[in-house]
This record gives structure tokens, C-alpha cells and sequence, in this order.
């Protein structure tokens, strides 16, 4: 059973394909945290269906609550946020991600991608849409403001070279092949509709890591 947000009522679905039916792209938000995110895409592109995903639902009840308005008021019909956490993503969900989205992840789900955590990297694979989806990630930390968060959880330090490196060829043994690591500055993040960004793009200065990849349903060559 899946477990949807509706506003702020908490209700149960078996199953996700009769939801998604006649969108030809589904793209997810996993640990979407507010979901404005996912929202503001939603609202951008009415052809595609998004989902959001986090483990706690307070943090959607805001965005979930537009959704579910009049279309007048900003509802949507094309979005569905979810009360999953990555490390359990649910079966019914497997195949249904044409384009999967993390950002700024936090704790366990940082741990668990920089690691390399095949619990969680084999959970963002058994969503993908076959044959191929993609992946989209955005990175940051660093010693000058988390390093507590760094050493408790001991975290490798965030660099161009680390994630193009050691990282991307460790990710490409799981089956997720990174194509591009970018990086910029937190200016570059202020316009983007979420309020984890908006937070680091007017706070001090660091750097961001976006990190694009591909996955396949077929044996990965590195």
C-alpha cells in the first residue's frame, strides 16, 4: 500500500498506474521536503505527472493543500506527493520515474548517496522507467558550516574532483552512470522554488554540486 497526502487527510492506494494512466512522463521529487519544488514543475508542465516523496508529511501539507483547491486557486490534478522514505520505497513504485530529482539531501539520504549505499542507490534504480531514466542531484556541504554533520556521519568532503572521480566511478558500479558534475555558487540557486534553496542561496557563501546522470535496465559498462 502507498500512503498519499491530500491536504492535510492521510489516505491508502494499492496501486499507482490507474493515477498515472495517459502521461507519457512521470518525473519524482525524492526527499522533497515543502514540495514547492515539485509543485511550481507541476504547474509548469501540465503534460507530466510529478510525485513527490518524503517521509514526513507535515512538510507537504502546505503544497499538498494547493493541490487539492480548484484549478482557479492554483489546484492541480497532475501530482501526487507521497509518505515514503528512500531507504523502503514501496514495489508498487518500481518502473514509474522517468526523471527523478534529489535535492540538497539530508541525513540518512545524503549518507546513503555518498556512500554510495546500495540500499538506497538500488531503491532510486527500482523506480527508474525502463530503458533508460535520469537523475538529478544538487550537493552541498562543507567543513566551514556542517562539520559535525561531516565527521558524525563520515561523510567524504565534497569536491569536483571527489564526485567526477572515485564517487562517480563507485556510482557507476551500482548500475547509475553520472554524465556531468557542474559546479556553482549559491547565487545560482536563489530562484529556484524551494525553501531549502532559497535559504542557501541568501546564506554564506559555498559551493553546489549538480550532478546529472542516466540509468539503464541493462548491465552498466564503466
Amino acid at each position: 500500500m502507498l500512503t498519499i497526502l491530500q491536504g492535510r487527510r492521510l489516505t491508502t492506494i494499492d496501486k499507482i498506474n490507474e493515477i498515472i494512466k495517459g502521461y507519457e512522463t512521470v518525473e519524482v521529487d525524492l526527499g522533497t521536503g515543502s514540495g514547492k519544488f515539485i509543485y511550481r514543475l507541476a504547474k509548469l508542465h501540465r503534460d507530466k505527472f510529478f510525485i513527490g516523496i518524503d517521509s514526513a508529511a507535515e512538510r507537504m501539507i502546505e503544497s499538498s493543500r494547493k493541490c487539492i483547491r480548484k484549478p482557479t486557486k492554483g489546484g492541480l490534478n497532475n501530482i501526487l506527493f507521497l509518505i515514503e522514505a528512500a531507504e523502503t520505497l514501496s514495489d508498487l513504485l518500481t518502473g514509474i520515474s522517468n526523471r527523478t530529482y534529489i535535492n540538497f539531501p539530508w541525513g540518512s539520504l545524503l549518507e546513503g548517496l555518498i556512500k554510495c549505499d546500495d540500499t538506497i542507490l538500488q531503491n532510486i534504480i527500482k523506480i527508474a522507467c525502463p530503458p533508460k531514466s535520469y537523475l538529478e542531484i544538487l550537493f552541498t556541504y562543507s567543513l566551514l558550516y556542517e562539520e559535525q554533520e561531516i565527521i558524525r556521519r563520515g561523510l567524504d568532503i565534497l569536491s569536483y574532483e571527489y564526485l567526477s572521480g572515485q564517487w562517480k566511478s563507485n556510482m557507476c558500479q551500482h548500475g547509475i552512470i553520472v554524465t556531468s558534475v557542474q559546479v556553482f555558487s549559491n547565487k545560482n540557486i536563489k530562484n529556484m522554488n524551494s525553501e531549502w534553496a532559497k535559504k542557501l542561496g541568501y546564506g554564506r557563501k559555498r559551493d553546489v554540486f549538480k550532478v546529472l546522470a542516466e540509468i539503464e535496465k541493462q548491465s552498466a559498462v564503466c
